[in-house]
């Protein structure tokens, strides 16, 4: 009985160089693989990675302004500009846009909205908050907050809590009368709350400590918040 033949190593690598476009086509649809599932791409991805895939739609306002903050509230987004005849606008659905006249002819840094109303607050002027319900309608505090550059407000915690250069805080529950708070002297570029708290980040970075946290928007703390560096 004949012995059956096996195949030499010559043999065997001449099969494989007889075939390379089937392993390159292999190597090919792994790599897309990894690609649907690191990506989203096809159609097989997830709502979550789709979530990736997702364009913005650009619209044009009304005024060409310098548009620098925008919240939503009582159905509405409100968004507040620092230049401008109309320094306010208003939409319904972010697409279709109606300027407003802002309280004063302030450069309006950002908006927020809590309690039923907006509540925005600018980096000059004699009067430095306006409050609406609308979006439309504006007034300002009858006790002018007259000083401090403000950069960005907040609401959370039934407050009203904003930031400003040189370490201005201030906190109401109302937007109306404002308590000024303790802050380290940098400059407060942005503010939000959540979990409890309010957190502030600074653009000063001559030293490791570039946030803060409050709970009631006028004492504030940074000693226990260290930056740590990227190791390269």
């Amino acid at each position: 009985m004949a012995k059956p033949q096996r195949s030499s190593p010559d043999r065997y690598a001449m099969n494989l160089n007889s075939r390379p476009s089937l392993i390159r086509h292999t190597i090919v649809l792994s790599m897309l693989a990894a690609l649907t599932v690191a990506f989203g791409i096809g159609a097989a991805a997830s709502p979550a990675s789709a979530a990736l895939n997702t364009d913005w739609t650009m619209h044009t306002p009304p005024d060409a302004n310098s548009w620098r903050s925008v919240a939503f509230g009582n159905g509405l987004f409100v968004a507040v500009s620092d230049d401008g005849t109309n320094r306010a606008m208003t939409s319904t659905d972010g697409v279709s846009w109606t300027t407003r006249t802002a309280a004063a002819a302030n450069r309006w840094q950002s908006v927020a909205f809590g309690a039923g109303k907006f509540v925005a607050v600018s980096n000059d002027g004699a009067n430095r908050v306006m409050m609406s319900t609308n979006g439309a309608n504006w007034s300002q505090p009858g006790t002018p907050i007259s000083s401090g550059s403000w950069n960005s407000i907040t609401y959370g915690n039934g407050l009203f809590v904003a930031v400003g250069g040189s370490g201005v805080v201030m906190a109401s529950s109302d937007g109306e009368t404002w308590t000024s708070g303790s802050a380290p002297s940098k400059n407060w570029r942005a503010v939000t709350s959540g979990a409890g708290k309010f957190v502030a980040v600074t653009s000063t970075a001559t030293d490791q400590y570039q946030a803060m946290t409050s709970t009631n928007g006028t004492t504030w703390d940074n000693t226990n918040l260290t930056l740590t560096p990227k190791s390269n």
